[in-house]
């Protein structure tokens, strides 16, 4: 096997070579292709089992383009464990890539499921997030104690950070 030239992925970071970075993003997607698809084909199989209409696959396929594997694989599997009643996959991806796959999206989604996606999406609860950390939890309260009368929840959050509120 002399001469053959093996992948370093670490060096490749250091080095910041843009073919050497296509190649771990082309080498990610195809080692996650499998299990993206069989996610895939769950997610549809239980959206029409609750007589949803699962997005068509353009819109799919044009957010696999924009997540990671390992996110993309996250948001397809919690659409499809909430059922798609939380939004479709495109929202759950949408959060995803607008405050991450971690400990605040944990949060956001939890506090979605708690109001069954009857003050939003689950994209709308984490753009309220991203977009008025300072007042979520506070605005929560308010829409949950108000029972949403006045809007969504980004709706009341928006008038909190603006001071109408």
């Amino acid at each position: 096997m002399e001469g053959v030239k093996v992948f370093d992925l670490e060096a490749a970071k250091a080095k910041k070579t843009v073919n050497e970075l296509c190649v771990v993003h082309i080498n990610a997607w195809t080692a996650a292709r499998d299990e993206i698809s069989g996610c895939i084909n769950d997610y549809i199989t239980a959206l029409r089992r609750n007589n949803i209409k699962p997005e068509d696959f353009e819109r799919i396929s044009c957010l696999l383009g924009r997540l990671k594997p390992n996110a993309a694989i996250k948001a397809i599997k919690d659409a499809t464990e909430d059922g798609g009643k939380l939004g479709g996959f495109a929202k759950y991806g949408g959060a995803i890539c607008l405050i991450g796959s971690g400990e605040r999206y944990e949060r956001v989604r939890a506090d979605c499921k708690v109001d069954g996606g009857g003050f939003g999406d689950i994209d709308d609860y984490a753009g309220t997030a991203y977009n008025y950390s300072t007042s979520y939890d506070r605005a929560l309260r308010k829409c949950r104690a108000e029972n949403g009368k006045d809007g969504k929840f980004r709706d009341y959050a928006f008038r909190i950070d603006r001071g109408r509120d």
